[in-house]
């Protein structure tokens, strides 16, 4: 007996519809209809304000098509675009003069929107004089891109630019991290606009607490969290018996469910405490073998169904929480690389220590980080955009479809016009994805711009010495990158043929299923369970499977 707000919108629409002597009343009431931001509205606000003007035609809307960026929400670009037609002996006044951005930005934006073809015709200008070219940087991989733009706001901030008057933007959420450890590190001020800090999102404190719960078996409160995450049918009840049996025998959580305690649950909770059981006793397992942490993590994942549980949901917001674990598997194994020998605890202390750092983050004089949706409407003096590449600006997901393809471009836009004086895009050569490293290329929408209209700059050749501090590479047999990443040569396509919870036969151990993959090219490693019980790990190369 509740309505949200596309219920208030649809509903008003019926009625007006059914009942015309309603419609004639409010038409009455409603002598003139303004409508702000009308590219954004959808085909139930369409007919909503249709239908209020449709008696006397006096309305007055401003927009503009070239910022319609939620139509996977439900935004339809036509309303703005088929104007005219629907309200004939309309007259049209373009707001083409632009008072916020220099000429070499807008002139840059104005040629990155060129290419899209369903458009009104406009092109903005401004009487503005000054303000340096736009900067397009090329970096080797994202870590470094994050350093480097961490170390440009920490100089600007040096130089007397407020950090509210800064703006890093990216396309996903899931983004964020690498900039929030970036900032933190050099004790930058920042808010996170629009979300919440990546270390606070729930599917991040999910994975955590299982992590967790392998480092210190004690920990209730992250067995409590994981005990029916994802679902297995432990309810509330169960969860009450077991706490109370933990507390009355002196015993934590995870050890009355490690001890088979059943009689205290039904058939259904019997069967998730089960489970649960064999997960936790099988990543014990890997852990005390000393296995990479990111390959528990993705072990963890796919034995507790937590990633099946979010694919088959296919929703934007499952598709968002898919991304933020991909960026923590990314975390873990760039933190292992760069700690070898130690294992989760580290790590785990030292996002909570970065967790409570958060706290002091809110004045200000804060920088801001937010995806380019949330940046929409908003201004700032100095802009970087992060992550320009193929696959991520524009979405992979979009690929084969050329509307949604116009959509990012305007997203790619409406960045490119929050910028005042000056404007910094980025991309790129790698990045880690799922816990490796891939290949990337710099988004098509940097491709057509004209190379005349930005400067280029090329970081992708230096390697990180020392913090915050790039030297050239110099060719040689002593040549030595920091990072150790893979070239690009490394990416075969020819060799990626296998994929987590793949099924395969080998020759000796029999029918198998791939838990974990690791590495790439000649290099991929994985963990399989075979049907016998046994888990070997084995190169790729040499496994010679047959695919089932």
């Amino acid at each position: 007996q509740a309505m949200d707000f596309d219920d208030l919108i649809a509903n008003c629409v019926y009625l007006f519809q059914a009942h015309r002597e309603t419609l004639q009343y409010y038409q009455g009431l409603f002598k003139h209809v303004l409508v702000d931001e009308y590219q954004d509205t959808n085909r139930s606000q369409f007919y909503l304000v249709k239908l209020l003007a449709q008696a006397h035609n006096n309305i007055f809307v401003v927009g503009d098509d070239d910022q319609s960026i939620y139509g996977w929400r439900g935004a339809q670009l036509d309303n703005i675009l088929s104007f005219e037609k629907v309200f004939p002996g309309t007259a049209i006044f373009k707001l083409e003069q632009n008072y916020r951005s220099t000429q070499a930005i807008l002139g840059f934006a104005n040629a990155a929107i060129a290419p899209n073809i369903v458009r009104a015709d406009k092109r903005l200008w401004t009487a503005r004089q000054g303000g340096g070219a736009v900067t397009v940087t090329r970096y080797r991989d994202d870590r470094q891109e994050a350093e480097s733009i961490g170390d440009k706001v920490k100089r600007l901030l040096n130089e007397g630019v407020k950090g509210g008057d800064m703006a890093v933007l990216f396309r996903t959420n899931a983004q964020s991290r690498l900039f929030e450890d970036s900032l933190r590190k050099r004790r930058v001020p920042y808010v996170l606009v629009g979300g919440m800090s990546f270390y606070e999102r729930k599917e991040i404190k999910d994975c955590c607490a299982y992590l967790r719960l392998l480092v210190n078996p004690m920990d209730d409160i992250s067995c409590g969290r994981i005990l029916n995450v994802p679902p297995r049918g432990i309810g509330d009840k169960t969860r009450e018996v077991l706490m109370n049996q933990a507390r009355q025998t002196n015993r934590s959580l995870l050890q009355v469910v490690l001890d088979d305690q059943t009689d205290c649950a039904g058939i259904r909770a019997v069967k998730g405490l089960e489970e649960l059981r064999t997960v936790f006793l099988l990543l014990s397992d890997l852990n005390d073998q000393h296995e990479p942490p990111q390959e528990i993590l993705q072990q963890m994942l796919t034995l507790t169904g937590y990633m099946n549980m979010l694919e088959d949901e296919d929703s934007e917001e499952a598709q968002a929480r898919l991304e933020n674990i991909s960026e923590l598997m990314n975390a873990l194994a760039a933190w292992s690389m760069d700690n070898p020998g130690k294992g989760f605890s580290e790590f785990l202390e030292e996002i909570s220590l970065a967790t409570d750092v958060d706290k002091w983050k809110k004045s200000d004089d804060t920088v801001n980080l937010m995806t380019l949706h949330c940046a929409k409407g908003l201004e700032f003096k100095s802009v970087f955009i992060a992550g320009c590449e193929d696959g991520i600006l524009p979405s992979r997901q979009n690929f084969d479809d050329d509307e949604k393809i116009a959509e990012e471009r305007r997203l790619f836009y409406v960045g490119s016009t929050r910028a005042m004086d000056a404007l910094e895009v980025s991309c790129a050569d790698q990045r880690w994805r799922f816990g490796s490293v891939m290949p990337m290329t710099a988004s098509r929408f940097i491709e057509a711009i004209p190379p005349e209209l930005y400067h280029h700059v090329d970081m992708s050749a230096f390697v990180e010495i020392q913090e915050r501090a790039y030297h050239p590479v110099r060719p040689g047999p002593k040549t030595v990158h920091a990072a150790a990443l893979a070239a690009p040569d490394d990416f075969s396509q020819e060799t990626v043929q296998y994929r987590v919870g793949q099924h395969v036969l080998h020759k000796l151990y029999g029918q198998g299923e791939i838990l974990s993959i690791s590495g790439f090219g000649i290099d991929m490693r994985m963990t399989v369970l075979f049907s016998d019980g046994s888990r070997r790990r084995m190169m790729a190369k040499f496994a010679d499977f047959e695919h089932v």
